[in-house]
């Protein structure tokens, strides 16, 4: 034996005195989950950044295995440095301290999934301050899956839902076509960030409309469509039971659930978990459309889509609405000529109370449509993607980077440092 052979051996056996007996705790996953992005045409999608584009199990499953997953973690050049975790579980990386925002309340972490330049996939998902855009943590796909599609979170700003699937080729083999789904779980105390997987099917991406995680984190809800002319449905996971719930309605020439805007979410929570907002588009195929914001009692009986209540009407000008997780308002941005806005309108009466804030851009070059991300309870401060004002950019991988993230309140429009990679808060 050789004394660097010695010299290892010596460091394994000191590391390996310094646990204790059962210092390493079992592996679970917590049974109560706590709580949104867009892309290429194509990719499911998610209220968050990049692409975002069941029937009950035969058994119930009263713990989530954790699986074993692939993982990174990168430290970033101007983030602090990583805090040391007492312990790294198996599929758990290490996860760096979020600075509060000093311009309002909003949460510390959200998680963009990272394109892959010139590419619509990504192979990263990176848990970023909002503060400051500082990467944190870094997770890749668990094997046998390649790309994250989609990403959404609970309002606790610890947990979040992601999908995955085995390759970006839509046209590849059924299996490769499959959404599977997992949990990703921050814990700041811990310093630890773990994927873990959920034990419900996967869902054929080229189907997957949206997805959305309930703020209360007990609900996820899967829009899939067929195709314009093609029939709708909405499914409702219990996240806390494993039991489904499933809404159907058809499709035809006037009403499909979906976005007229690349990158748009149709599907937004109350805070409690029991309406669901899904916005459909209106109209005959080929006119200008129309936008209903319908709002689907997860709890009341029956199974029809087109039953739901609608709460608001809106026309063309109007896209990617929200409503706020106290139920009372539907948040939407609407573009005109002149202007771009950020109006309120009550889920009472569907008439217009508020307007955020405005942007005037008359003298610049806008293009995209802006896109909501986060609303706080009364829905009184957003985080939202928009345009530059003057026009896109090239990023240093070429790519055009057209957009910065913001917090809008009281007429207030303060962008955000960092990357500005749209997420999921």
């Amino acid at each position: 034996m050789n004394t660097l052979e010695d010299r290892v051996r010596a460091a394994i056996r000191a590391t390996a005195e310094e646990i204790a007996p059962g210092g390493i705790p079992p592996l679970s996953l917590a049974a109560k989950l706590q709580r949104r992005w867009p892309g290429p045409a194509g990719l499911a999608r998610g209220r968050t950044g990049w692409p975002r584009v069941l029937v009950p199990l035969a058994a119930a499953a009263s713990v989530v295995a954790v699986v074993t997953v692939s993982l990174a973690l990168t430290r970033p050049t101007h983030s602090p440095a990583l805090p040391r975790a007492r312990h790294l579980a198996a599929g758990a990386v290490r996860l760096g301290a979020a600075p509060a925002y000093d311009g309002g309340i909003v949460p510390q972490f959200y998680v963009a999934l990272e394109p892959v330049p010139l590419s619509g996939s990504s192979t990263r998902a990176v848990v970023r301050a909002t503060a400051t855009g500082a990467e944190l943590a870094v997770v890749t796909p668990p094997r046998p899956y390649r790309v994250f599609t989609a990403v959404s979170a609970a309002a606790d700003d610890h947990t979040f839902v992601l999908a995955a699937q085995r390759s970006s080729d839509y046209d590849g083999p059924p299996s490769d076509n499959l959404q599977k789904y997992f949990v990703l779980r921050l814990d700041p105390a811990d310093h630890t960030a773990r994927l873990t997987a959920l034990p419900i099917p996967g869902e054929p991406a080229s189907q997957v409309v949206d997805e959305a995680l309930a703020p209360n984190g007990s609900k996820l809800a899967i829009a899939l469509g067929a195709g314009r002319r093609g029939g709708y449905e909405i499914k409702v996971i219990n996240l806390r039971t494993w039991s489904v719930r499933t809404w159907r309605g058809s499709g035809g020439s006037s009403h499909m659930i979906g976005e007229v805007v690349q990158g748009a979410d149709p599907l937004s929570w109350t805070a409690n978990g029991r309406t669901l907002a899904f916005e459909v588009v209106t109209g005959p195929y080929g006119s200008v459309p129309g936008h209903e914001i319908r709002l689907l009692d997860t709890t009341a009986p029956g199974g029809s889509l087109w039953s739901s209540r609608v709460a608001v009407r809106l026309g063309s000008d109007a896209a990617d609405a929200m409503i706020t997780p106290d139920g009372s308002k539907i948040v939407v941005p609407i573009v005109t000529q002149t202007t771009r806005e950020f109006a309120e309108y009550s889920v009472a009466t569907g008439k217009r109370v508020a307007v955020l804030g405005i942007r005037d851009y008359r003298h610049a070059s806008y293009g995209g449509w802006p896109l909501l991300f986060w609303a706080d309870s009364a829905g009184s401060t957003l985080i939202v993607y928009d345009d530059r004002p003057h026009g896109p950019q090239l990023t240093k991988t070429g790519e055009p980077d057209a957009g910065v993230l913001a917090v809008v309140t009281s007429g207030r429009f303060t962008p955000l440092p960092g990357t500005g990679e749209q997420g999921a808060w």
